[in-house]
């Protein structure tokens, strides 16, 4: 009895687990189908989401001239972001340089 309380314990967090990543998941997903439309076509070949936790959207960029552009443009971003994927889903916006592959 106690090995089948403990398999549905680990099987309850294991799905628990696959459904938080699977709506973390589709985010980002819908993130990188819709980038170009939010920066633009030309921001979008130096520019990828790479991450998005608790309302932060990190977006690596591939130099520091594009780190600069986009960081200027950030509010604006923010407004179309939250045009396309609602008000309460993306709060904040920080770009950094990295891989963006």
């Amino acid at each position: 009895m106690r090995s089948g309380g403990s398999q549905s314990l680990k099987k309850l967090v294991s799905n628990l687990l696959k459904e938080l990543d699977g709506k973390e998941g589709a985010g980002k997903r819908g993130l990188l189908d819709k980038w170009h439309k939010i920066v633009g076509k030309k921001a979008a070949l130096h520019s990828k989401p790479a991450s998005l936790r608790k309302g932060r959207l990190t977006v690596s960029v591939d130099s520091s001239s594009w780190l600069y552009e986009l960081n200027s443009k950030k509010l604006v971003l923010l407004e179309k972001t939250c045009k396309i994927f609602g008000d309460k889903k993306i709060k904040e916006i920080a770009f950094r340089i990295g891989n963006i592959n």
